[in-house]
C-alpha cells in the first residue's frame, strides 16, 4: 500500500514537471529569481497542490495503519476462536470419558450385587469406548486398563472384593479427569494472555 502511494506520488511529480518547467521559462532572470517569482505568482495554487498531496498521503497512511490493525485483530480473533474450540473439544472429551467410566462402573459394579448375568457385549463396548477415548501414549492408560480389569474380574468372582476394585477404578478415573480438567483450565487461562501486537 505504501509502495503504491509512493509510485503514484512520483507519477504525479513526473506529470507536473513539464508544465512547471514551461511556467518557470516565462519569468525573466536567473533560476533562483524565476523560482521566487513563480512562487509569488502561484502561491495559492502551490498551497492547494501541497495540501492535496499532504491529505492524500495522510489518507493512504491512515488506510494502511487501519488495515494493519484490522489484520492483527483478525489474526488475534482466529487464534482465540481456535483455542476456544480446542477447549470445547477437550471438555466434550472429558465429559465422554467420565460418562463412559460411569457406565462401565455401573454395569460391572452392579452385576454381582443384582445376581444377574453379565452383559459381556455391553460391558465390552463400554470398555472399548473408554480405551478409544484414551491416548495410547498416555501414562494413565495402563493403570486404567488394570483397574477396569480388576473391577470386571471382581464382579464375576466370588473371591475378589468388588468394593476395592470400584474404589481403584474411581481413583484412577478421577486422576485422569483431574489432570485433563487442570489442562483445560490452563489452556483457557492462556487465552487471556494473547495480545495483539
Amino acid at each position: 500500500m505504501i509502495v503504491l502511494a509512493l509510485v503514484l506520488f512520483l507519477l504525479a511529480l513526473t506529470a507536473l514537471t513539464p508544465p512547471l518547467i514551461v511556467l518557470l521559462g516565462q519569468f525573466p532572470g536567473p533560476l533562483s529569481v524565476r523560482v521566487e517569482s513563480f512562487i509569488s505568482e502561484y502561491d495559492g495554487t502551490l498551497i492547494s497542490l501541497g495540501t492535496l498531496f499532504l491529505v492524500s498521503g495522510l489518507a493512504l497512511l491512515t488506510t494502511h495503519l487501519a488495515n494493519t490493525s484490522a489484520s492483527k485483530r483478525e489474526e488475534y480473533n482466529r487464534r482465540i476462536q481456535a483455542e476456544l474450540k480446542l477447549a470445547e473439544f477437550r471438555q466434550t472429551w472429558i465429559n465422554d470419558l467420565r460418562d463412559n467410566l460411569a457406565d462401565y462402573m455401573s454395569h460391572v459394579g452392579y452385576t454381582r450385587d443384582l445376581q444377574k448375568n453379565v452383559d459381556a457385549e455391553k460391558i465390552g463396548k463400554i470398555a472399548a469406548r473408554v480405551e478409544l477415548l484414551m491416548n495410547a501414549q498416555d501414562p494413565n492408560l495402563k493403570p486404567l486398563r488394570v483397574a477396569m480389569t480388576h473391577m470386571f474380574r471382581a464382579s464375576i468372582s466370588k473371591d475378589e472384593n468388588s468394593s476395592d476394585a470400584m474404589k481403584e477404578l474411581t481413583q484412577v478415573g478421577q486422576d485422569i479427569l483431574k489432570t485433563e480438567w487442570d489442562r483445560l483450565k490452563t489452556d483457557l487461562a492462556s487465552i487471556k494472555d494473547y495480545e495483539v501486537h
